[in-house]
């Protein structure tokens, strides 16, 4: 990974590390930022492939109709996002931003029984509204 994203990971991770201190113990501390900011190095370049720079535009105009599509289906998805009952929307933006059932479950005080079964329900909304 670049430089950049190796930097910004393990910025996040001793973030989550800072904000999950009491559930961390401190002998697999070590573990546990290694394998927080592998996870997000991860999440960070496989968003930055889909990414493009407006300067590369610029290069390759015959990408902007390709772009613009892209945008608009993802401006439609984030409309039927914001469709979803609130407790369903916050389940599918925490899980967007990386957080497994239980850091969920933990952030909204329900059991991950409970945001799994949240987030099967947003699941089936949003394909009733693809479809």
């Amino acid at each position: 990974a670049p430089d950049a994203v190796v930097e910004d990971a393990c910025q996040v991770a001793w973030m989550r590390l800072v904000r999950h201190r009491s559930r961390v113990r401190r002998q697999t501390a070590d573990c546990w930022l290694v394998r927080v900011a592998a996870r997000e190095a991860l999440r960070q370049m496989s968003r930055g492939e889909r990414d493009v720079p407006l300067e590369e535009l610029d290069d390759d105009p015959s990408r902007a109709p390709d772009l613009i599509e892209e945008f608009a289906d993802s401006q439609s998805r984030r409309g039927a996002i914001e469709d979803l009952p609130e407790r369903q929307r916050r389940l599918v933006w925490l899980q967007g931003l990386g957080f497994s059932y239980a850091e969920m479950a933990g952030v909204t005080g329900d059991s991950p029984r409970t945001v799994q079964r949240q987030l099967l329900r947003a699941r089936r909304r949003l394909a009733d509204v693809a479809s």
